[in-house]
């Protein structure tokens, strides 16, 4: 992630997709915290606080921290990872690479763009398992 007239931050982005109105995601890196969990339910996005569902306004987070969760359109990230590029909110997506894993084809690179900020969400690998069943 970078923003205009600043350094640039690596945000690690753990997501599983075990149904269609909901997400998990887990954040780690420079956040200033431990790895932060990401529960979304249809319409609503909750962190997770020793398994207890808060609002994400609630979170302990530094400065910076704060203001990437402010900024990243986490409840459109399942759509950009399964190859929609959804534009919320102002925000340009383009998938710069695919890749064929299992027989399906799946975004290898995403870059998403906004005012003076911009995400490259680079996927490592994908699991499959859970849906085989």
């Amino acid at each position: 992630m970078t923003q205009k007239d600043q350094n640039s931050s690596t945000v690690n982005l753990a997501w599983s997709h075990p149904g269609i109105t909901h997400d998990r995601i887990r954040l780690s890196g420079p956040l200033g915290t431990s790895p932060l969990d990401l529960q979304r339910e249809g319409d609503h996005l909750f962190w997770l606080n020793e398994g207890r569902r808060e609002p994400l306004g609630s979170l302990p987070l530094n400065e910076d921290a704060q203001s990437i969760v402010a900024l990243l359109p986490l409840d459109s990230v399942s759509a950009w990872l399964l190859g929609y590029p959804d534009s919320p909110a102002g925000w340009a997506v383009e998938i710069t690479q695919w890749q064929v894993i299992e027989g399906w084809q799946v975004p290898r690179k995403i870059e998403a763009y906004r005012d003076d900020l911009s995400v490259r969400l680079v996927v490592l690998s994908w699991d499959f398992e859970t849906t085989h069943q």
